[in-house]
């Protein structure tokens, strides 16, 4: 059928006065289609007062899925709704008001289900044709006029199940528009839009429907996180939160992250994160120190700021001042040079521009530090410089118990090196027991001193007690140990002589103080004693046995200890030689300690002869 087609004058003329009601309702042309709310396609606030056209009711006819089970959930429906028209017409126009028309009726329903202002809508647009539908401007969207209630159709419409008034009933929100003039431009919803901005009349309140709605106030917002929907922007959270002031009308806002914008590189600065504009790039960090002879820099692997000294920088050209520096300060003057390496020891000197150097003489005579294990000379460059004369040229260092027994004293002005040792050591750790001391300043020597002493397990009587001769074995390994010019552990020094561990021995030495032991613990007991005490005297386990060394004349023959002595040779006597390298043979000498073959005499004798018969034994102290 062809379209209706009238000037603003005289369309009324060929509209039947059944107007726009059929049978109670009002066919509908286009929608409903998703677009923008009334002001988002005005593009500007709108005055929706308007009684010309208005939303009135809605006839929720069917509903196409499960309604409203949540707060949060969406209803679809099919239904009519129920529209007032009433245009008035011009005072000054004699004509009757149904001359007066509204074209390209659109009608915006909020998904919100509170309002149709702003937002996301549902648009629907009358249709044309047949009649008695209107088409006044030769478009595809309908226009109206006169008074008059009529029906508009709609199917699929979603909404929120919104429940503001807390009735128990989901409500919707709709906006009715036109425009004045005639355009014959309307191809579909997509095109309604209000003429002005007073050509809109929206619900006094939302309508209530006749679906059932649960959840009171809190329907049509948000209940938790998930449910806000991502804003696009990277280093933003979405939080739920209808009390924050910040939150939207569906409770949520945009909660900027500082850290998903941090490139983790300390020198960019510290980005930020911009709720619209994405992540924002850091202000670098200012390193300048405000010393002109640094050179300021942003150091990646520390984070931080370094100002590293350009001494070249502060240089006068003067070889005879001194090198000056650069210090925090900036530059500092040099003190004048002072051409001996050591200006305070062993040299005189003095300065020549010209030629930028020193003459420097050696006094060698001021270099004597009174250690009998140094040479001493002076150096123009390094100064005074100490040579240790000792020719010891082994891994390590021994002595048997004896020696140190009578080098842990001060008799007769002589050192105490066993105390020398253990203050070096720190303390010794022997059988479960802290080994700090030697002797007392004066008799009785070891009294007072208990299991502390070292002259306790040195010098007290053994009486068969294989207890006390492991922990004799044992602190003699101790100090060979520490007195060894290397930074290895025990086990690691004596390894190249025995076969037994020291820490082993040691643990079963203290496990025998505290209890007695079974057959093996006391075979295994004897073999430390026995190889302990071997590598003591600077011997080497062969075979299970003890050896000296090898004879002079047959070096694959061992001899000495375990071993018998060597063979004659055509009636001549052959030697027992030592091991190359073995540690008897090795200097006693450490300048640290003032330990020297030449000054190393004799310092206990009547101190260990005292503790021999000493009642505090390793096995029992009261």
């Amino acid at each position: 059928m062809p379209s209706i087609t009238l000037s603003r004058n005289n369309a009324l003329a060929s509209i039947p006065r059944l107007s726009l009601l059929v049978a109670g309702s009002l066919l509908l042309a286009c929608g409903p289609a998703a677009a923008t709310c009334v002001e988002d396609v005005f593009g500007e606030p709108m005055e929706c007062q308007s009684e010309a056209v208005r939303v009135i009711d809605v006839v929720a006819e069917e509903v196409a899925d499960d309604g409203c089970t949540g707060p949060h959930d969406t209803v679809t429906l099919h239904g009519r709704l129920k529209v007032r028209v009433n245009v008035d017409g011009d005072d000054d126009d004699p004509r009757d008001d149904e001359n007066e028309i509204l074209y390209d009726l659109g009608f915006f329903i909020g998904n919100d289900g509170e309002q149709a202002l702003d937002g996301s809508c549902k648009v629907l647009t009358l249709g044309t044709q047949p009649q008695p539908y209107l088409d006044a401007d030769n478009d595809n969207c309908g226009d109206t006029a006169g008074e008059r209630t009529v029906l508009v159709p709609f199917r699929n419409l979603t909404l929120k199940c919104v429940d503001d008034n807390d009735n128990g009933r989901a409500e919707l929100a709709a906006c009715a528009t036109w425009t004045d003039v005639a355009s014959a431009s309307c191809s579909g919803p997509h095109n309604a839009r209000p003429g002005d901005e007073t050509s809109c009349g929206c619900t006094r309140r939302p309508i209530d429907l006749d679906i059932p709605a649960t959840g009171g106030n809190d329907v049509g917002r948000c209940g938790g996180h998930d449910d806000c929907p991502d804003d696009g922007v990277e280093c933003t959270i979405e939080v739920c939160n209808p009390e924050d002031t910040r939150a939207n009308d569906f409770g949520c806002f945009s909660l900027p992250r500082h850290s998903r914008c941090d490139d983790d590189r300390h020198c960019n600065g510290e980005e930020t994160c911009d709720a619209k504009l994405d992540c924002r790039p850091g202000t670098p960090p200012d390193c300048n120190d405000d010393v002109a002879c640094t050179i300021d820099s942003c150091n990646e692997q520390s984070d931080s700021c370094t100002h590293t000294a350009d001494h070249s920088s502060c240089s006068d050209g003067r070889f005879c001042n001194g090198t000056e520096t650069c210090t925090s300060l900036g530059c500092k003057p040099a003190r004048q040079r002072a051409c001996a390496a050591n200006e305070d020891e062993c040299t005189a000197s003095s300065c020549n521009e010209a030629t930028d150097t020193c003459t420097i003489i050696p006094h060698h005579n001021e270099c004597d530090d009174a250690n009998p294990c140094t040479t001493d000379t002076c150096d123009i460059h390094d100064g005074c410089r100490h040579v240790n004369t000792c020719n010891g040229d082994t891994d390590a260092l021994c002595r048997a118990a004896g020696f140190w027994g009578t080098r842990a004293g001060s008799e007769g002005g002589g050192e105490n090196s066993v105390q020398e040792i253990i203050d070096q050591a720190g303390e010794l750790r022997v059988c479960g027991l802290r080994v700090d001391a030697s002797v007392d300043e004066q008799s009785p020597w070891v009294e007072d001193l208990g299991l502390d002493s070292a002259l306790e397990g040195l010098c007290v009587k053994t009486d068969g007690q294989r207890v006390r001769s492991l922990y004799r074995q044992l602190l003699t390994t101790a100090l060979n140990c520490a007195v060894s010019d290397q930074d290895e552990s025990c086990d690691d020094i004596i390894a190249s002589s025995v076969g037994v561990s020291f820490e082993d021995c040691s643990e079963l030495c203290s496990v025998m103080r505290e209890s007695s032991v079974d057959g093996g613990q006391l075979a295994i007991a004897t073999e430390c004693i026995e190889q302990l005490d071997c590598f003591n005297k600077g011997g080497s386990i062969v075979a299970g046995r003890c050896a000296r060394g090898t004879c002079s004349a047959d070096s694959d023959t061992f001899c000495g200890y375990d071993y018998p002595a060597c063979p004659d040779i055509d009636g001549d006597d052959q030697r027992c030689e030592r091991f190359d390298g073995n540690c008897a043979d090795a200097d006693l000498c450490d300048s640290d300690l003032d330990l020297c073959s030449g000054n190393n005499r004799p310092s206990s004798t009547q101190a260990c002869r005292e503790a021999r018969n000493n009642e505090c034994t390793v096995e029992s102290c009261d």
